[in-house]
């Protein structure tokens, strides 16, 4: 029986890691070019709100896919214009985008009510 659950636990571990890992390779890589991206972590709530959504609307996983895509892309182009444009410190932004995202995911429509 602990051998059954010990298993179930690494493969949870794993499966729960990967999309964080993912995330933490991308930032190495902004990194690299010099953008300090602390919002990361909002641009995956984005997408993955985005895509729950257009999933629950239309049920097309390619469409889904899509709208997780946009609204990814979206969040980080809220954070580039704060960065380059309004020439905002990149760590503030990202911070910024954060809270906004957070907020913002939580005020839309939750789906358990409709």
């Amino acid at each position: 029986m602990e051998l059954v659950v010990l298993s179930s636990f690494l493969a949870a571990t794993v499966r729960m890691a990967a999309p964080i890992a993912l995330a933490a390779l991308g930032e190495t890589i902004s990194e690299k070019a010099g953008v300090s991206n602390i919002g990361v972590e909002a641009i995956m709530l984005s997408g993955a709100y985005f895509s729950f959504w257009a999933m629950f609307q239309s049920g097309n996983v390619y469409v889904a896919v899509f709208a997780g895509i946009l609204g990814g892309a979206g969040a980080s182009l809220i954070h580039a214009f704060l960065s380059l444009r309004c020439k905002a410190d990149q760590t503030i932004a990202g911070l910024a985008l954060n809270f906004l995202l957070l907020g913002l995911t939580n005020t839309f429509p939750s789906f358990d009510t409709i």
